[in-house]
């Protein structure tokens, strides 16, 4: 745990005091027998304070104030990585000078804030430190020990929540010196650069140190990825100035940054289907701004494509729409925002559909529907052709039947089906019955009694039946029949393309018996 100028001599002074008072396991830890002497000569007196003795990056021995000091240090480090990581943010030069000392004897290192003082000594290939407190401001003479227990638990606490957090957490200063970082930084210097790395002191940052301090910077989360071989893992890191230092904090966001690489790939595969549809598309997330759009859109509402890439809102794009011509134009401008409402809460709730008649002659067909988490999707088709046909083709319907009604013979045409489609006036005249005026459509079982009524009794009207539903074979025939009043019927059935069949009565003298013949081609 990284400590302050302040916290660090305060807890020296602690140390140092309680050191008689509470009684800690030994942290030394004894190496070949042959160099026990010269750490009995040297070792340090329990009433010193603060002692270290180190035989390389081993700590051999220390008084009871050191152990306590050095027990809040991360424990997954060596021995001597502990206290640099715990000296060096209050000693700057300690990591540098430190490597000097077997040439040099002795070094004396100041503390930033001048209330510490730190002796290093090179004592027969031992390394013996000792920090001192210079603070003018005398320890207390005696010792709350509830307070000094809880300041104790509280940072156990601390502690343990860095160290299980899954988060890589560490502090360095600007120009990258890495002062602290809490176990799962240490994990993953050690599967990056091998066990032994975090062994070193100050340790060698992860992350590009420039990249970090322009996030300090703009306070904006910082994604980026460390590559080993074949493996790419992708971090967001959350950096935070506190002064002369960094606070980070990296997230692995592998599975983040897998999702968006999928979702990237659907959307351009998407992107590319839409881009091959005649009808426009315009997808509006929940907050109704465009977030997806095909080609067609464009040619179809004629936006230009600058305009669909900045966002706009749903209303922004039909207003729009409006000023070039490209929506129905309304009587006054509150009933055009009323309309555009109804469009909008209709495509919410449910399906939404509707034609517009554009003042310069096109027609669209919009469709609205809901999509996921309350988006909408817009469906712009051109039916100005459809329309057109269907206006064409109704208007040759139209003028057919005029020809007809102007035929003095019954005219009655049926489909394959036997759906009558269509009759003129004299049929109606002649049978008594309108068969296109009905709403529903009549058919030859609705029209034969009506025939077989008003005529008398004759096996014709079956072979009538048989003829009209029947699709091969078929050759037009003529025959009469006697109408209840007398007058004679001359009866014509012809096929016509597509399997339909015109029957034409025209009325003829009585004749004595009945008349049959076919016409053979």
């Amino acid at each position: 745990m990284l400590l302050s100028g302040v916290g660090f001599a305060a807890l020296l002074a602690v140390c140092s005091a309680t050191a008689a008072m509470l009684a800690l396991a030994a942290a030394a830890r004894f190496g070949p027998k042959s160099a026990r002497a010269r750490r009995a000569v040297h070792r340090p007196d329990p009433t010193e304070g603060v002692v270290f003795l180190f035989d390389r990056s081993d700590l051999v021995d220390a008084t009871r104030a050191g152990e306590r000091l050095i027990a809040a240090a991360p424990s997954e480090s060596s021995d001597w990585g502990r206290l640099l990581s715990l000296l060096t943010p209050e000693f700057p030069d300690l990591a540098e000078r430190i490597d000097n000392l077997v040439t040099e004897g002795v070094q004396v290192f100041t503390s930033r804030d001048a209330s510490t003082k730190l002796t290093a000594e090179w004592r027969e290939g031992l390394r013996r430190l000792t920090l001192i407190d210079e603070d003018v401001v005398p320890p207390p003479a005696e010792i709350d020990t509830h307070s000094l227990t809880a300041m104790e638990r509280e940072l156990e606490i601390l502690r343990a929540n860095t160290d299980l957090s899954p988060s890589l957490v560490w502090r360095q200063r600007p120009c990258g010196e890495i002062t602290w970082f809490n176990r799962r930084y240490l994990e993953e210097i050690r599967r990056l650069r091998g066990p032994d790395a975090a062994d070193l002191w100050p340790v060698a940052p992860i992350f590009d140190v420039q990249a970090v301090g322009e996030a300090a910077v703009s306070n904006l989360p910082l994604r980026t990825s460390i590559e080993m071989g074949d493996e790419e893992n992708w971090y967001d890191i959350h950096v935070h100035d506190s002064g002369e230092e960094f606070v980070c904090a990296a997230l692995n966001v592998d599975r983040l940054v897998g999702a968006e690489r999928q979702l990237r790939g659907f959307m351009q595969t998407l992107t590319k289907t839409f881009a091959d549809l005649d009808s426009g598309l315009a997808i509006f997330d929940r907050s109704r701004r465009l977030v997806v759009f095909n080609p067609a859109l464009a040619d179809l509402t004629g936006l230009p494509p600058g305009f669909l890439t900045a966002h706009p809102t749903l209303f922004g794009l039909l207003d729009r729409m409006r000023d070039l011509g490209r929506v129905p134009e309304p009587r006054n401008y509150a009933e055009w925002r009323r309309r555009m409402a109804e469009l909008e809460s209709g495509a919410s709730d449910g399906y939404f559909c509707e034609t517009w008649t554009l003042p310069g002659g096109d027609t669209l067909r919009v469709s609205g529907r809901p999509h996921p988490d309350g988006a909408v999707a817009f469906i712009f088709e051109d039916i100005s052709a459809e329309i057109t046909l269907a206006r064409r083709f109704r208007s040759e319907l139209e003028a057919g039947q005029a020809v007809l009604d102007t035929l003095d013979d019954a005219v009655a045409v049926f489909n394959p089906a036997g759906v009558l489609t269509m009759a003129n006036t004299a049929y109606a005249a002649l049978w008594g019955d309108d068969p296109m005026a009905r709403i529903d459509q009549a058919t030859l079982n609705d029209v034969l009694p009506i025939w077989a009524e008003r005529t008398t009794p004759s096996p014709m009207w079956s072979e009538a039946s048989a003829f009209v539903r029947s699709s091969t074979g078929r050759e037009p025939w003529t025959t009469q029949a006697i109408m209840n009043d007398g007058r004679a019927l001359s009866c014509r059935f012809v096929p016509l393309q597509g399997g339909s069949t015109m029957v034409s009565f025209q009325a003829a003298a009585a004749l004595a018996g009945e008349v049959r013949f076919r016409r053979r081609a």
